[in-house]
């Protein structure tokens, strides 16, 4: 509901009661995130990992942390583990595609890419980065396919 302070201190008393609390560090990680507290983001989501570590969205949440505090390399490994425990996790798709298209792997961002844009269709950010990669693979045409896709879900939302 947009509270966060009281979220805050009621995630921190529900770990106090049982550090274990399965979500918590998690949900605290995201609040984080969302505050642009990147350094508590990623201490949670890790204190999240260390207690539940198969949490693929915790994985996921983290591997964003790391690349939105400037260490894409980080994220990799964490992205491939989420994929290869879900394949059809079109976040984490998107993201590696993203991160992939940044380091230069352009082929192996454009399958990631295709991928998150056949799950989730309307989700334009996903359109956009599929088309940097079109255009820089020099496939012109549907790169443009894929920047007006883009425009057309922003003009509907």
């Amino acid at each position: 509901m947009g509270d966060f302070d009281a979220a805050v201190e009621y995630l921190h008393k529900a770990l106090r009661a049982r550090a274990d609390a399965a979500e918590a560090n998690g949900a605290l990680g995201v609040i984080f995130l969302k505050q642009g507290k990147l350094a508590e983001a990623e201490a949670a989501l890790r204190a999240e990992l260390r207690g539940h570590p198969s949490d693929l969205q915790s994985q996921q949440n983290l591997a964003y942390v790391l690349d939105a505090d400037q260490r894409p390399r980080e994220a990799l490994p964490l992205l491939r583990a989420v994929l290869q425990a879900k394949p059809d996790f079109a976040e984490a798709r998107y993201l590696l595609g993203k991160i992939l298209l940044a380091e230069g792997e352009t082929a192996e961002s454009i399958e990631h890419l295709e991928a998150a844009a056949r799950l989730t269709p309307e989700e334009a950010n996903t359109h956009y980065q599929l088309g940097r990669a079109y255009t820089k693979a020099g496939r012109t045409e549907e790169a443009q396919q894929q920047f007006e896709i883009t425009r057309q879900i922003k003009a509907r939302r």
